[in-house]
């Protein structure tokens, strides 16, 4: 007969390791349109830190190409950018598809301007004032994200909105 040898082994015990203390939203996808690359970076890292997956754009021209093969569950656009503004993007998605454009967050440090507050009313999407705070960004991508989903749940941007009854 053949003698067997028999090895122990003693393995490391397997320890889970910890999940960060943030949200995770790996699935939620948001482009971040700004044509200053400190703030288009900023905003990137702020989202990221909080697990969302981000894809940046410093040109409206730019977002509008990868809106062909791309849904983005948040975009947050500046509004004062060259060749094309904020609303003018803003338009342009609105005439493509009205509910992509519903997920705009815009961005600005002309909040005061009346032209703009009248615009911004009537589109009824959400405005991030510059300076702003981390805490912020999140509120509102949140509220767009949210006002996403009852869209989709119940086929009506207008029942998302703050207002609707």
């Amino acid at each position: 007969t053949q003698k067997e040898d028999h090895v122990a082994l003693t393995l490391p015990r397997c320890v889970a390791p910890s999940l960060p203390d943030r949200p995770f939203h790996a699935t939620v996808h948001i482009a971040v349109l700004d044509d200053e690359r400190c703030v288009r970076d900023l905003l990137a890292d702020l989202l990221r830190d909080q697990g969302y997956l981000v894809s940046t754009f410093d040109a409206a021209k730019q977002l509008l190409e990868a809106l062909g093969t791309t849904q983005f569950d948040v975009m947050v656009s500046d509004v004062n950018m060259p060749s094309m503004s904020g609303p003018q993007f803003y338009e342009q998605v609105f005439a493509w598809n009205p509910s992509q454009a519903r997920r705009v967050l815009f961005l600005t440090g002309d909040e005061q301007n009346p032209f703009l507050q009248g615009w911004m009313r009537r589109t009824g999407n959400p405005c991030l004032g510059k300076p702003f705070s981390a805490s912020k960004l999140v509120s509102l991508v949140a509220q767009v994200l949210e006002r996403a989903k009852i869209a989709d749940a119940s086929g009506h941007w207008a029942d998302a909105l703050p207002n609707a009854a």
